[in-house]
């Protein structure tokens, strides 16, 4: 334990937030050394397409066989990020806007990806893969491949998360404030 160095300025918070930003680095670095491919067999990943910007990169772990993004699966500290609400802002819990075209069961448009169960979330994920891939193929639509990536990565981290820990899962806010609320009985 001699090899153990505390800093007595550095709280819990301080350490987890550097651990997490640790984790998310590597996790990049992962990603982009599967997307260059193994130099060694014949199982080399599929070359990303020269003219793919740098922001929609940053968000896909590799190119399946037909030349599809498959994007990354985005770490905790992504999922829990708090958007600001300004342009170009984005929180890590996004509000589903529509269900995957062959989802059958239970809606979910209006939740968080946090109220989601796993599956759902999984199908999502390869609905908004697919959406970038076609995204890629239009010159006009290239734009909003990044944001298709990001939210297949935000996808399928909850997943992971929701998978790992069901715990996770949050409420309706509706819900939430039904239980607070003590009474319809206002004393005046």
């Amino acid at each position: 334990m001699d090899d153990q160095v505390t800093y007595p300025h550095e709280s819990l918070e301080q350490r987890v937030q550097l651990l997490e930003a640790a984790v998310a680095r590597l996790t990049r670095d992962f990603a982009e050394a599967q997307r260059k491919g193994s130099p060694r067999g014949g199982n080399a990943a599929v070359q990303a397409p020269p003219d793919v910007d740098k922001w929609t990169e940053e968000w896909i772990a590799a190119w399946d066989s037909k030349g599809n993004p498959v994007a990354r699966v985005a770490t905790p500290l992504e999922c829990n990020k708090e958007g600001g609400g300004g342009k170009g802002d984005w929180a890590g819990d996004p509000v589903v806007k529509f269900d995957p075209k062959f989802w059958k069961k239970e809606s979910w448009v209006g939740r968080h990806f946090s109220q989601c169960p796993p599956e759902y979330l999984d199908m999502h994920a390869s609905n908004d893969e697919y959406r970038a891939g076609m995204a890629l193929r239009d010159p006009e639509k290239k734009k909003w491949a990044k944001y298709n990536l990001r939210g297949a990565a935000l996808a399928k981290g909850w997943a992971t998360m929701l998978r790992n820990d069901p715990g996770l899962a949050r409420t309706s806010p509706e819900a939430a404030f039904d239980d607070n609320f003590p009474s319809d009985d206002i004393p005046f």
